[in-house]
C-alpha cells in the first residue's frame, strides 16, 4: 500500500505502479506531473486522492487504472487529458472530476452508452462539470 500525506509534484508520474496488482494507493496530492498523477495496474483500489494541474504544468491524466479497480472519493481536475481513465471492469465511485481537457470520465476498454447501460466500468455517484 502507498499511503501519504504530502504532495508529489514535477516527476513523470507521482504514482506509477501499473504493473503492480492489488495495491492500495491512499490520499496522495499529485500535481505537475508530466504524465500522470496515479497509474495503478489490475485490482487496484485508489481511494481519498487529490490529483489537480496547474497553469505551469498539468498531469497529462490523472488516474490511470487496469482491470478491475476500484476508484473511490478521489478529486481530479485541471489535466491535459483525461480526470479518470478505467479499463474493464472496474467501478468509480464518489468521485469528483472537473476541468479536464480530455473526458472527466473514460472508459478505456469497450464501448460505454451510460444511456443504454452497457458500460462495463461501473460509475456511480461521481460529480463532474
Amino acid at each position: 500500500m502507498i499511503s501519504g500525506n504530502g504532495t508529489i509534484t514535477g516527476f513523470a508520474s507521482a504514482v506509477q505502479l501499473g504493473n503492480s496488482g492489488a495495491v492500495a494507493v491512499e490520499r496522495i496530492h499529485a500535481t505537475a506531473n508530466t504524465f500522470a498523477g496515479v497509474i495503478a495496474g489490475d485490482m487496484a483500489t485508489v481511494g481519498n486522492c487529490k490529483i489537480i494541474g496547474n497553469a505551469v504544468g498539468r498531469n497529462q491524466t490523472g488516474i490511470f487504472t487496469s482491470e478491475g479497480a476500484l476508484v473511490v472519493n478521489n478529486v481530479s481536475r485541471n489535466n491535459r487529458s483525461y480526470g479518470i481513465a478505467m479499463d474493464c471492469p472496474g467501478a468509480a465511485i464518489a468521485n469528483t472530476t472537473s476541468n479536464n481537457l480530455g473526458d472527466n470520465f473514460h472508459q478505456v476498454g469497450g464501448n460505454c452508452d451510460p444511456t443504454l447501460g452497457d458500460c462495463c466500468v461501473v460509475n456511480e455517484h461521481n460529480s463532474t462539470l
